[in-house]
């Protein structure tokens, strides 16, 4: 518009120019031409000026989408209500964002963590999910079933999320996919379990730190000689963060198959299970694993381990900052999980991610909100927050996670586990409390009343069990897919 407004103004002053020198004769035909050429240079000159100011505004808005107002809704949810450090965070990711979106906007949504489902499908019916969902990998199937979440496969494979899928490190691709193979959501972290240990106790007690090759041997044997009395107060060697992490590792460990459920059934009772179970039934029994109700009186195993209580604990990225909080001078790193008897240094891995609703109006947007947490810029307040270990294989060795507030301590023991960690099976999640419990009372079976290990896993199993197909008949929507 700019250009031909230019145009038609340069023209019509050359027309009145040439008819007003035309009345003065012959004479002044040099002087006439001489006055066309510089008008006609001047309007070129000015229409390219034009141009070039368009030019410059179109490459000022290289790169950036231009739109009306967009609002995406997120979802958080948990025990309590989301703290200012949550909308920090959210807040970061949406400011690198409108880097491509400069109108986009967010508004967050909290629920509590015991009705996020139920709310989630009560906001589907009325055709109202929020844009961005957070949730955890056990919800994957449910959220695949009842059709809440959109498949992000396609549109990593396109590139639209700005990496490519193969740079997702495998096991946090793993806790975000369902089991037909739908990635319901992309793992804010690659969470795997380790074990910390505290470098001076073993130092004091003469012993090597674990190594990457170490076995349930050398751990029990570990375990046994970390345990010492001072002033009057044991001093344990192991502190699992809750019970459920001090059977499930080596009963995997040892060959027991967590994830095989085909017939929703957890058969606590194999042989793998039962022979990583005695081990651990009898450090307990010979007071080497500190007890549940002491864990409780100082706050928990990362307490426990921070205050110097326990030589060994069972920590997963989030767990760093915990530990720090309670014991701030604590000298101590990381390894992976001991090898069972077949090599195998198994772990779990889980945790939370970022997915779209199926039914999102704003999908483009909602993928350049999420894909803005997956760069140093979005990830940096976490990782210095020391609470994840980046997802993405590239981040591994960057300066954002090597140069964080919080150390990263043993980066090989994260990597190391991430390639033998296996997903959180699905059924133990929604029966979490069954589970440990019918191992703990298979425990004081064994330890306290003197029965077979065998025997009481095989009435541990068939609990279990009963309590599986008892769930499930009440909640038919939490079964796997079909």
């Amino acid at each position: 518009m700019k250009r031909k407004i230019w145009m038609v103004l340069a023209l019509a002053l050359v027309i009145s120019m040439f008819a007003s020198f035309s009345l003065m004769g012959c004479k002044e035909e040099a002087a006439e031409e001489t006055v066309e050429e510089t008008t006609e240079e001047a309007a070129e000159e000015t229409v390219e000026e034009a141009t070039g100011e368009e030019e410059a505004v179109e490459e000022e808005a290289e790169g950036e989408i231009i739109m009306d107002d967009i609002t995406i809704s997120v979802t958080l949810h948990g025990p309590t209500a989301k703290d200012e450090q949550d909308v920090a965070n959210l807040e970061n990711m949406l400011s690198i964002a409108q880097k491509k979106y400069p109108n986009l906007k967010m508004e967050i949504e909290y629920f509590a963590f015991q009705e996020y489902k139920e709310q989630m499908l009560t906001r589907a019916a009325a055709g109202n999910v929020p844009d961005v969902l957070v949730f955890p990998g056990a919800w994957n199937n449910f959220f695949a079933k009842n059709g809440l979440a959109l498949d992000l496969r396609p549109y990593l494979e396109n590139g639209d999320f700005g990496f490519v899928l193969d740079d997702f490190a495998d096991v946090a691709l793993k806790a975000g996919t369902t089991i037909d193979g739908k990635i319901q959501f992309l793992s804010k972290s690659a969470d795997s379990m380790v074990i910390a240990y505290n470098k001076k106790m073993f130092d004091d007690a003469g012993r090597e730190y674990p190594s990457d090759d170490w076995t349930y041997a050398d751990f029990a044997e570990a375990v046994e000689a970390l345990t010492i009395e001072v002033d009057g107060e044991t001093i344990y060697g192991f502190a699992p963060n809750n019970i459920f992490w001090a059977f499930m590792p080596p009963m995997a460990a040892y060959g027991f198959d967590a994830g095989n459920t085909p017939n929703y059934e957890y058969n606590v009772n194999s042989s793998e299970a039962v022979e990583a179970l005695e081990m651990i039934f009898a450090l307990y029994k010979d007071g080497f694993i500190m007890p549940e109700e002491l864990k409780a009186e100082v706050g928990g195993a990362y307490n426990a381990f921070g205050l110097g209580k326990c030589a060994m604990t069972v920590v997963n990225p989030p767990a760093i900052p915990n530990i720090k909080s309670a014991g701030p001078d604590i000298d101590f790193d990381l390894q992976i999980f001991p090898a069972g008897p077949k090599g195998s240094h198994v772990s779990f891995a889980g945790g939370m991610g970022y997915g779209i609703s199926k039914d999102s109006e704003n999908i483009e947007a909602a993928i350049e909100f999420i894909s803005a947490y997956f760069t140093d810029e979005g990830m940096l307040p976490f990782i210095n927050a020391g609470g994840l270990v980046p997802p993405l294989k590239s981040m591994m060795d960057n300066e954002a996670f090597l140069g964080a507030e919080t150390p990263p301590y043993n980066l090989g023991a994260w990597s190391a586990q991430l390639e033998e960690a296996i997903t959180i099976p699905f059924v133990p999640w929604w029966d979490f409390g069954n589970v440990s419990n019918a191992l703990i009372d298979a425990m004081y079976r064994v330890n306290v009343e003197g029965a077979d290990v065998q025997v009481a896993l095989d009435e541990a199993a068939e609990l279990i069990n009963y309590q599986i197909t008892q769930y499930l008949e009440e909640n038919p929507d939490d079964r796997l897919l079909d």
